[in-house]
């Protein structure tokens, strides 16, 4: 998946559960060979993902994805900085210095290059001041805590609730635009759905003096919820 406010709402979005019970499906293909060409010192602000096996860092900047080496010390702290439940090659925002090598041959070529860890500035939690991937909203609400970032077609819908057991997945869809209203519907392979509604209107999440351009209301697992929702590349403002 190319595949982020007050800072009170999603701080408090970050919470602990169990692991979500539905993942996405990653495209992104495990390089068999590499042949290592020119070599440079560099330094990486990104989204890193890995399921153990793959372990892939997109460039915020230049967009390119690169395989990536001396991951053990990243991967451990991409696990304390995931949102729970969690759900396969889910991406953190990463700061990362290392050696940036051409790769050649096989399965690699699919790559931009091989990138190896020298030191680690910085790794967090996705959020929508770091996602340099770009989503259609960023939605979050309280009583009870709850966000969901709706990706393009093509990407995923990811739901989750505070006091919930897992994330609930479904598939990025092209939204029904009717006035002020934006509409998405959408049902993954378990056969739940979820039904979300962004109406451009003011909107206060309830815990700040934030003011946010849309409000948003979500049907999901025969549930509803309501809150705010952030366009991507805009900005809220206070009141």
């Amino acid at each position: 998946m190319k595949i982020f406010l007050p800072i009170a709402l999603f701080l408090a979005l970050i919470f602990t559960s169990t692991a979500c019970q539905e993942t996405p499906k990653s495209t992104i293909p495990t390089p068999e060979t590499k042949t290592t060409l020119a070599v440079k010192e560099t330094k990486i602000n990104g989204l890193y993902q890995t399921d153990g096996k793959r372990h892939v860092l997109r460039d915020c900047d230049s967009g390119k994805t690169f395989w990536v080496e001396n991951t053990k010390i990243l991967d451990s702290l991409r696990l304390e900085n995931l949102l729970e439940p969690t759900y396969e090659m889910e991406p953190v925002f990463v700061k990362l210095d290392g050696t940036l090598s051409e790769i050649a041959t096989g399965a690699a070529a699919n790559y931009d290059g091989l990138f190896a860890i020298k030191n680690i500035e910085t790794v967090e939690t996705l959020n929508f001041m770091n996602c340099c991937e770009s989503y259609d909203f960023w939605c979050g609400g309280t009583e009870p805590f709850w966000n969901c970032q709706i990706f393009p077609e093509g990407g995923f819908i990811i739901f989750r609730e505070a006091s919930g057991e897992r994330a609930f997945i479904f598939p990025g869809v092209k939204p029904v635009i009717s006035g002020k209203s934006t509409t998405y519907v959408s049902k993954n392979e378990a056969g739940e759905s979820v039904k979300i509604t962004i109406k451009e209107e003011k909107a206060n999440d309830g815990m700040s003096d934030m003011v946010y351009n849309f409000s948003c209301k979500i049907e999901v697992a025969g549930r509803k919820f309501s809150g705010t929702a952030l366009k991507y590349g805009e900005k809220i403002e206070e009141k």
